[in-house]
């Protein structure tokens, strides 16, 4: 593989991690926010370890939970790629021609 090509990669993983951490963030707050004001909630943020290998089992058993994470990886993916491919043409094609200057002739 070149190395235009693995810093291509690096880059759409890093745009799909930042999609996967907004997923994940949204989904632990929406989760707070139904357990708001219950004795279950100050449980699970006392005991945050617990809480998270608890929640990896659960996930590793379901098979509905394991295609949603799935769906949620591929669509972080997709946006990641998603994301690099529009910054490389705005940076190609819409930036030179910004800062291109204006050639008049007399």
């Amino acid at each position: 593989m070149d190395r235009k090509d693995k810093i291509w990669w690096k880059r759409v993983l890093g745009f799909a991690a930042i999609y996967l951490s907004i997923y994940i963030t949204s989904a632990f707050l929406y989760t707070v926010r139904s357990l708001e004001g219950s004795p279950e909630l100050k449980w699970y943020l006392q005991h945050l370890w617990y809480t998270t290998i608890s929640i990896i089992a659960k996930v590793c058993r379901s098979p509905l939970m394991m295609f949603s994470l799935l769906q949620i990886v591929l669509s972080s993916l997709f946006l990641g790629f998603t994301t690099d491919l529009v910054l490389r043409v705005i940076k190609r094609y819409i930036l030179p021609r910004k800062h291109c200057p204006q050639t008049d002739s007399k």
